[in-house]
């Protein structure tokens, strides 16, 4: 496969340089892997997935930890598969996926630990999507603890009676719930087939082809504004490269 550098500065700069392991999106056949007619949160975490390994800031930065992964284990003399090391190794003391700077990268893409772009269903691939609290009761202390996002870690004082404590807690829980839910955008419904139609557009630019060569093949007996339908599609699959797939687990089953 060759490797192309995107020569226009709109938007799809934020898509992968390369086409090494992008389908041949003019095939169907080869997104079958991502139809459902029932969406459980696996399938939307391999549908999000989609779109964030697209995404050339991602590619590049799981790219650079790789390597500091692979520096980190030869100083160590570890032997692993250097194909999965980058996964199977989180947890690992002398791995830098359990720096704080790591950490921070991981909250920002939404996912618990860095994954192979090329890989289109890891085994290992989890999202967090939300928010996520450590607080100690007593005296509102942020902890640099770090926990999974959507959970919240809270202290309690053995020393201080339990009841108003675990009131307190009630409160507490319930006042950052109401906070995090206020922020989510909820769509209806979920369709899976949209979203493929969404990375096939995605790919068909990443390998640079002309925009009418993808409106023929992918609006093919489609009614109405075919150059609308396209223009207002190409938006949203950019949008969800741009951090918008973390929605689609705020989206109806």
């Amino acid at each position: 496969m060759s490797k192309k550098a995107y020569k226009d500065q709109s938007p799809t700069s934020i898509l992968i340089k390369t086409d090494e392991y992008i389908p041949e999106w003019q095939n169907e056949a080869e997104y079958s892997f991502l139809e459902s007619k029932s969406i459980d949160l696996k399938k939307k975490e391999i549908i999000a997935w989609q779109f964030l390994r697209r995404n050339q800031c991602y590619y590049e930065t799981f790219h650079k930890r790789k390597q500091l992964c692979f520096e980190d284990s030869n100083e160590q003399h570890i032997e692993t598969d250097s194909k999965n090391i980058f996964v199977e190794g989180i947890g690992r003391s002398n791995n830098p996926n359990n720096d704080d700077e790591v950490s921070i990268e991981l909250r920002k893409w939404g996912i618990g630990g860095y994954v192979d772009p090329s890989n289109p269903t890891p085994r290992y691939l989890y999202f967090n999507t939300q928010n996520s609290y450590v607080l100690n009761l007593y005296n509102n202390q942020k902890l640099t603890q770090l926990i999974p996002s959507g959970y919240a870690s809270i202290l309690i004082n053995m020393n201080y009676p339990i009841k108003p404590q675990i009131e307190s807690i009630k409160s507490l829980l319930e006042n950052w719930q109401d906070i995090s839910s206020s922020k989510v955008k909820t769509s209806p419904y979920f369709r899976s087939d949209v979203y493929i139609r969404y990375i096939r557009l995605l790919d068909g630019l990443i390998r640079s082809t002309k925009p009418s060569d993808i409106k023929k093949i992918l609006y093919d007996g489609i009614s109405g504004d075919i150059n609308d339908k396209y223009k207002k599609d190409k938006k949203a699959a950019l949008d969800l490269v741009n951090g918008g797939y973390k929605q689609l687990f705020y989206v109806s089953l």
